[in-house]
């Protein structure tokens, strides 16, 4: 069945992951690793993501793909290459986590805004008060400018447009730009805090 590792079609790489010999499979998932690891570390690098990120993709889609293999859900086509299967996959799992990550920035930035302009129920206040104080924490993080930027945009539903005005900023763009990068030092921010993300 198999002649050597640089020979391995994507049949024989299925084959070899449906085998009861552990051997086999486990050539079949390295054979598959080195076809598919390189891309699936650039799709995560390009967007967003580390090495370290990268190393836990490739490890879920490779589980997730040999799973699908054994309970029948993935159907070998001819005319369709497994490299070419395992990149979207790669691709639509790496954009779940961003979405994930991303709404869970957007959450804390929100719920600080909304805690900050409000007068909250005190029985909320007593429930909330540790994750309220860990959101106020990460969120002084930011520079003032900064904490504006959010409060206009999340809070006020303010167009980027008028924020830039109202912040004396140079342009649009210079706010988008701005508010992008807060964004990014937000998330920084809870990762080394809250460890969540």
């Amino acid at each position: 069945m198999f002649k050597g590792m640089n020979s391995f079609s994507d049949s024989d790489i299925i084959e070899g992951m449906l085998s009861e010999d552990d051997r086999l499979v486990s050539e079949s998932l390295k054979r598959l690793y080195k076809t598919c690891g390189q891309m699936i570390t650039q799709i995560v690098c390009t967007n967003g993501g580390n090495l370290h990120d990268a190393e836990d993709l490739v490890q879920e889609v490779l589980l997730t793909f040999r799973s699908q293999l054994l309970s029948g859900k993935f159907v070998h086509q001819e005319n369709v290459r497994l490299s070419t299967y395992i990149y979207r996959m790669a691709m639509n799992q790496w954009i779940t986590i961003l979405s994930r990550r991303n709404a869970d920035t957007r959450r804390i930035a929100e719920f600080f805004v909304r805690t900050e302009v409000t007068d909250p129920d005190p029985h909320m206040v007593f429930l909330d008060s540790e994750e309220t104080n860990t959101f106020r924490a990460v969120f002084s993080k930011l520079s003032p400018i900064e904490q504006e930027l959010l409060r206009q945009y999340y809070d006020s539903k303010e167009p980027l447009e008028k924020i830039a005005a109202q912040l004396n900023m140079k342009s649009t763009d210079a706010a988008k730009m701005m508010k992008h990068r807060t964004m990014l030092k937000l998330r920084g921010l809870i990762k080394k805090y809250l460890g969540t993300i």
